[in-house]
This record gives C-alpha cells, structure tokens and sequence, in this order.
C-alpha cells in the first residue's frame, strides 16, 4: 500500500501581508480568555459503596481516587476508567478522612474506631495502625516529604506519627473541642488545625509546640489551606466565611463572603488563587482583588476537584460524584 503525501496549498501572494497581524491578534485572543471551566471529561458515577461518603482524596499523579464511608470501607478507582481498583478493609467504623502519600504508594485513613492506619496500595494490605484515646479521626496529612503523618480529630487532640517506624513522636491537644481540619505548610515546618472553638492553631512540626492562634470566625473552622508559598492561609467556617491569614504575623488579609452555610474545603489553584467548596456550591476566587465567580450548578451532590491535574490558564477540570 502506497501513501501519498497530501499537497499543500499555498497562500495567495495578496494575502502575505495579512498574515502578522492575524498571528498578533489570534495570540491575543488566547492570552485574554476567559478560564474555561465546562471543558472535561465525561462525568462517571462511581457505584460501590453503601451509605454515606465522608472521605475522598486524589493520587498525585491523579490516576487513583480513594473514597471511604460509613460502609467501613476504602474503594480505590482508576480515575481515567473508573473502574475498581481495589476495596480496603479493617476498620469498624465509618471512614472519617483520607491522604495520599507524596508518591501515592501509601494511603492514610482515620475513622470513627478512634483509629489512623496506612495502606500499602502495592499490597492492598494495612502497613501500620495506631489508636488514639479521643474520639473520631477526622483528619489525616503527611508531610510533604512523605516521613511524618498528622492525625487530628475529637477532643482537640493532634498527633505526629513516624508511620515508617511504627512510633508516636507527638502528642499535642489544641484545648478542649474538635479538630476538623488539618494542613502541612509546603516547607514541612508547620502545621495548621481547624477547630470547633472557632480558632486557626498554628504548630511547630519539629517542636511540637503551639505557636499562635487565629482568631476571626464566629463559628467552627471547617477547612485549613497553605498557599504555594506558604505565606498565606485560608481557613473555611461554619460561619460561611473564607478568610487569608499572614502566616508569619497571624495578621487577617481578607474575608471572602458568599456562601449561605458551612465552608468544607478551600484549596489553592495557583498562586494568590483559591477556590472554596461547599455541598452544593463552588465559588473560585482570585487573591487580592476578591473578584469571583460561582461554577455552574451541580447536576449531582457534588464537585470534586482534582487540583493538580488543571491545564494552563486555570482551567478547572471537576470529576463529578455522586
């Protein structure tokens, strides 16, 4: 069989001098956009569980979604097929919070049985388990270099974990009230927690210690955040507020205003760029001139948003789930 290469028609030689001024303003057009947030790919209904979702996490690499709830259950799915990857079982309770490792060969869970455990995605197997004497797990992190895990929950209670190694380093308690939250700054060197006593407590890693406290909210924080950088903190409330705090001198930058109800997520996107989740809408916001817009609506429950995975241009790219 012989391929014939296709003839390529030549501008007319009128038209040459058009051809800059085409380029310069096609150029233009795509630099001035608008983001695009319709443009992904089809939505998938993940089935499996039974009962309520209260964890869900993306791989780094954004192959894997992880999801757990009151079935006492972790399902792993293959993002691009959605197909089951795997089920994890052990825990005898419903499924609080879940983290992906830095290289996504581990994931951490923590649960209403008062335990955190890590799983070896490798294996499908439980790697380690600690108890705690508290309460509920209800969030979980890992250190950006992967070696600590954070675990935070009822009673105020925060825990620093050398999972590897199979010990507790730390044990810290914030005051009396419940941890919902829980972030580590991109250097590893603080940790951020989101309490039912309305405050933002800010650790030492290495320490241990508590460093300050923000207080602003009226009612409950939700949600915890870093910046890229992290000089900056977004911190998600019951009181239907986003506010940015200055790492470094606990000095409150800003309050975004919007919501109706509970704040349950605040993720960066790009630098001084943050998007907010809440059930039933998402608002994506733009640091420091507070300018927003709300998504469109959600023909399911939710959006979940796979932060990593966004093209150039902020382009979001939701995964819908039900």
């Amino acid at each position: 069989m012989t391929f014939l290469a296709p003839r390529l028609r030549r501008l007319p030689h009128h038209l040459h001098g058009w051809v800059p001024f085409l380029l310069f303003f096609s150029f233009l057009a795509w630099l001035w956009a608008p983001p695009v947030y319709g443009e992904h790919p089809p939505a998938r209904t993940l089935t499996g569980h039974h009962g309520e979702i209260f964890g869900l996490a993306f791989d780094p690499a954004n192959r894997l979604l992880a999801s757990g709830g009151g079935d006492q259950t972790i399902r792993v799915w293959d993002v691009q097929t959605g197909r089951l990857h795997t089920i994890l079982q052990g825990p005898t309770a419903p499924i609080r919070t879940l983290a992906f490792s830095p290289k996504g060969n581990f994931l951490a869970s923590g649960a209403s049985d008062k335990t955190t455990r890590v799983w070896n995605l490798q294996t499908g197997k439980e790697a380690v388990s600690f108890s705690s004497v508290f309460g509920n797990i209800r969030a979980v992190a890992f250190s950006p270099d992967g070696e600590i895990l954070a675990s935070t929950g009822d009673g105020g209670s925060l825990r620093l974990l050398d999972w590897k190694a199979n010990k507790e380093l730390k044990a810290m308690k914030s005051g009396f009230g419940i941890n919902y939250a829980l972030a580590f700054s991109p250097s590893g060197s603080v940790i951020a927690t989101g309490s039912s006593d309305t405050q933002v407590h800010i650790w030492d890693a290495f320490s241990g210690q508590q460093q300050t406290v923000f207080s602003g909210h009226a009612k409950a924080v939700l949600a915890v955040a870093f910046s890229p950088d992290g000089s900056l903190l977004a911190s998600g409330s019951s009181d239907g507020t986003v506010k940015l705090w200055e790492v470094r001198t606990g000095r409150e930058r800003g309050a975004l205003h919007g919501h109706a109800g509970d704040i349950n997520a605040v993720q960066p996107v790009e630098h001084w760029e943050y998007f907010r989740i809440k059930r039933f809408r998402c608002g994506l916001w733009r640091w420091p001139t507070m300018e927003h817009s709300w998504l469109p609506p959600a023909v399911t429950e939710s959006y979940i948003f796979n932060q990593p995975a966004f093209p150039r241009r902020r382009w979001l790219n939701p995964i819908h789930h039900r």
